[in-house]
């Protein structure tokens, strides 16, 4: 993997995060939000394949550093981390303009139905 997507974690460690953190935490979510009769939106599935390994057009999330608008920082102060240095922002393994589109889109979905459902 390249500095700019997830620096020094590996692909076992990606493994480790999607399948035994974040699929669990997802699915705790949904839990909770059907224990209280809330709609869960799930926009994981829909971000198969678009994650910050991808090439730019197709990734939805900005890998350690990403492509960001200037008012991003490029150093994350305390760290050694300064991603000025390869011409990118901190971006953190944040979502991009296309990954807020997939978000607002489901969200917009799951509330259109509910605003049907009344």
């Amino acid at each position: 993997m390249s500095p700019t997507e997830l620096g020094s974690i590996t692909h076992a460690d990606v493994d480790w995060l999607r399948d035994d953190v974040l699929k669990e935490l997802n699915s705790t979510i949904q839990r909770v939000t059907s224990f209280f009769g809330d709609r869960y939106v799930d926009v994981y599935s829909s971000s198969v394949g678009h994650d910050a390994c991808q090439p730019a057009g197709t990734k939805w999330v900005e890998g350690i550093c990403g492509d960001a608008a200037d008012y991003w920082p490029a150093k994350v102060p305390g760290t050694l981390l300064n991603c000025a240095l390869v011409g990118k922002r901190a971006t953190l393994v944040h979502p991009n303009a296309e990954g807020h589109a997939n978000t607002a889109a489901h969200v917009e979905r799951a509330i259109r139905i509910a605003l049907l459902e009344r």
